[in-house]
C-alpha cells in the first residue's frame, strides 16, 4: 500500500514540474537560439514518456504553440554564422520525438 502512496505522490510532483517547464518554455521560447531551449525540452519529452498520465490536452496545446514560436523564431532571425549541423541535427532530433510521442499524440 505505502508503495502506491509514494507512486502517486510522484506522479503528482512530475506532473506539476511538467506543468511549470512547459509554464516557462514560451519565455524561453522567444529568446532566439538559448541554448537552456532544448534542455527544457528533454526535460519535458522524459517526464511525458515516464508518466504518460500527466499529458492533457492543454498540456500538448501549450507545448505547440511554444514550438511554433521557437520554430518561427530559428526560420526568421537572422543570424551571423551558419547553423552547425550538429545544432541542425538536435533540433531535428528532438522535434521528431515531440511530434511522434505517442502519448502527445494520443492526448
Amino acid at each position: 500500500m505505502v508503495g502506491k502512496e509514494v507512486e502517486h505522490a510522484f506522479r503528482q510532483r512530475l506532473s506539476l514540474g511538467i506543468s511549470t517547464l512547459v509554464s516557462v518554455l514560451p519565455r524561453v521560447a522567444e529568446i532566439p537560439f538559448h541554448p537552456v531551449q532544448s534542455q527544457m525540452l528533454k526535460l519535458i519529452l522524459v517526464g511525458i514518456s515516464s508518466s504518460p498520465g500527466v499529458v492533457s490536452t492543454k498540456l500538448v496545446e501549450a507545448i505547440s504553440g511554444s514550438l511554433k514560436i521557437m520554430l518561427e523564431i530559428w526560420v526568421y532571425t537572422p543570424r551571423n554564422a551558419p547553423y552547425a549541423s550538429e545544432e541542425i541535427d538536435l533540433v531535428c532530433e528532438q522535434w521528431d520525438k515531440f511530434f511522434t510521442n505517442k502519448y502527445l499524440l494520443l492526448a
